[in-house]
């Protein structure tokens, strides 16, 4: 290790002083905004960046450190696989959405958020919810190495990113008359054309996944 610290850094006290830098800007609001807005990855929101768990080790150094002080304290989440990273207010906020992989707009099942200066934990559960929060352009949460990103490398017969963004069949619209019980599969044809149309929109703030 002891080489590394030389060939890298210098000396032993100029690693140690960045270090400690590097963790005092997580604890800045105005450090902590400007690194959100210059990621890269995730989809920023006017008050936070959002992120798949999946990207964490992708981040910027400083957001890395930001997001690895709550954990830290909280440990592991782990049903968690989106991460609000809170731009301005020393919040994280770890969110579960159970059907990620496979449900085109899955719903939040719980949320998880600490406040870094105040060390208050809330948590929130929509598990038995009528009308939970559903999260829309998920495909946009994640680094282009996830396999629903739009830019990961497509599969034989489909679109890039494609794969767990529309996991019904589709078919033919049923004929008028056909009784409500059999039209679901048309019914999922439509929220697959909203989907397809989703990519092309300009996203909105305001959305219901934030916490």
């Amino acid at each position: 290790m002891l080489p590394d610290i030389k060939e890298f850094f210098g000396t032993y006290k100029q690693v140690r002083d960045q270090a400690d830098e590097l963790l005092f800007r997580a604890g800045d609001a105005d450090a902590v905004d400007e690194a959100c807005r210059n990621s890269s990855l995730g989809k920023l929101l006017p008050n936070a960046l959002y992120i798949h768990r999946s990207a964490l080790e992708e981040l910027g150094p400083l957001l890395r450190v930001y997001e690895g002080c709550a954990r830290a304290y909280l440990g592991q989440i782990e049903d968690a696989n989106l991460i609000k990273l809170h731009r301005f207010s020393g919040k994280i906020s770890y969110l579960a959405y159970p059907d990620f992989e496979t449900d085109p707009h899955p719903a939040l099942a719980t949320c998880v958020k600490l406040n870094m200066r105040s060390r208050q934990i809330d948590f929130y559960d929509y598990r038995q919810s009528a009308n939970p929060p559903v999260l829309h352009r998920k495909e946009t949460f994640l680094a282009a190495s996830h396999p629903c990103s739009l830019a990961s490398p497509a599969s034989p017969g489909r679109k890039s990113g494609t794969a767990c963004l529309t996991t019904r069949r589709r078919s033919a619209p049923a004929p008028a008359g056909t009784p409500a019980s059999e039209r679901q599969v048309s019914v999922w044809q439509v929220i697959d054309c909203c989907v397809e149309n989703c990519r092309s929109t300009p996203d909105k703030s305001g959305s219901r996944t934030s916490r």
